[in-house]
């Protein structure tokens, strides 16, 4: 069926572009380059112009048809990607009964093996801990031990530093001291 409207359909549009080109349109279609300058009723009659709108409305009738036809038969032998499958397979229970009995006889396995997993990690964890602890206990130590070495230093510094001010302070009142008889003097002679 789908051969037989296939071979309607391409006589159809052969017919149909024939049909078209043999009717005369502003330039006379090719009528007018096949048959010289003369008019094809004259070379097919005088009722060719009758003939030829027919020919054309029966032949792109027939095109339209074919066209619904080949959809038709092209949907009915293709089916939608939305609907399921035609035929279901049937369940064979015995078969998901062992499938679940073997995945219940290897969880406990992969269970065990999983917390054997997290608790070395959990003691890598701890040891660790205790070594970042026991480094930072030597490091506070050392921390100790450097400021206990720069006190005394300091303290000395500090008193040196404390005595230089204690002489600077002597120097310059001293100075001051010396200086005070000779304002006087100086503010008695501008009087």
């Amino acid at each position: 069926m789908g051969i037989f409207l296939t071979i309607i359909h391409v006589i159809s549009c052969l017919l149909l572009i024939l049909v078209i080109l043999l009717q005369a349109g502003r330039g006379q279609g090719l009528t007018s380059a096949a048959f010289g300058s003369g008019n094809v009723q004259s070379l097919l009659g005088t009722r060719t112009g009758d003939f030829l709108t027919k020919a054309t409305t029966v032949a792109a009738i027939c095109f339209l048809v074919t066209c619904i036809g080949l959809d038709i038969l092209e949907a009915q032998k293709s089916r939608s990607l939305l609907r399921g499958p035609g035929t279901k397979a049937p369940l064979d229970i015995e078969q998901i009964k062992k499938a679940l009995e073997k995945i219940k006889a290897e969880t406990p396995a992969k269970v065990d093996a999983a917390a054997q997993g997290v608790e070395k990690a959990a003691g890598d964890l701890k040891k660790t801990a205790a070594e970042a602890v026991d480094a930072m206990a030597v490091k506070t130590a050392e921390v100790k031990q450097a400021v206990a070495e720069q006190v005394p230093a300091v303290k000395a510094a500090a008193a040196s530093a404390a005595n230089v001010v204690k002489e600077k302070a002597v120097e310059v009142k001293q100075a001051v001291a010396a200086q005070v008889p000779a304002a006087k003097e100086t503010e008695k002679a501008a009087q």
